[in-house]
């Protein structure tokens, strides 16, 4: 399984990334852009980890949001 999530810019894809990360959630850029970042479950995929991924992008694009708003 394999999605992924486009963004305006690099930085901000980047940025993105980092919070995943640090909320143990595997993605990864694609090539040499981070624009377009990869979320990358295991094949087998409970609810409860779908849930987790979900609750984590939450937290990370509302890091990101502000962020861009104390900008």
């Amino acid at each position: 399984m394999l999605m992924a999530i486009e963004f305006v810019d690099n930085e901000i894809g980047y940025d993105f990334a980092s919070e995943m990360f640090r909320q143990r959630v595997l993605v990864a850029g694609t090539l040499n852009n981070a624009k377009t970042i990869r979320i990358e479950p295991p094949l087998t995929l409970t609810l409860e980890q779908c849930e987790q991924v979900l609750k984590a992008a939450r937290k990370a694009l509302a890091a990101l949001r502000v962020s861009v708003e104390e900008a």
